[in-house]
């Protein structure tokens, strides 16, 4: 069921055109590496994605060279594609 959902949001934007401005740049590194360090829960019948880790995301800006003065605003973008994601992974 979880794989069904990933595989829903990765065929959604297969589909579409994303133009994505320059200063989005960095959030959505941060948010494709962390693909799969969302956090799951699972109860019978349901999957829900709940958020995406927030040391895996601090990892990731570490590890993508995310300088510190930039990571609060990173974080809060991240946050809204996050958001915005949970959304359709957690269609029924």
């Amino acid at each position: 069921m979880a794989r069904e959902a990933l595989d829903r949001w990765h065929a959604a934007a297969q589909d579409g055109d994303f133009e994505l401005p320059p200063e989005l740049w960095r959030a959505w590194e941060v948010f494709t590496a962390c693909e799969r360090n969302w956090r799951v829960l699972i109860g019978i019948g349901l999957v829900h994605y709940d958020g995406i880790d927030n040391t895996a995301m601090q990892s990731a800006m570490h590890m993508l060279g995310v300088k510190p003065k930039h990571q609060r605003n990173v974080f809060w973008m991240v946050r809204v594609l996050e958001d915005e994601a949970r959304k359709f992974l957690n269609q029924r």
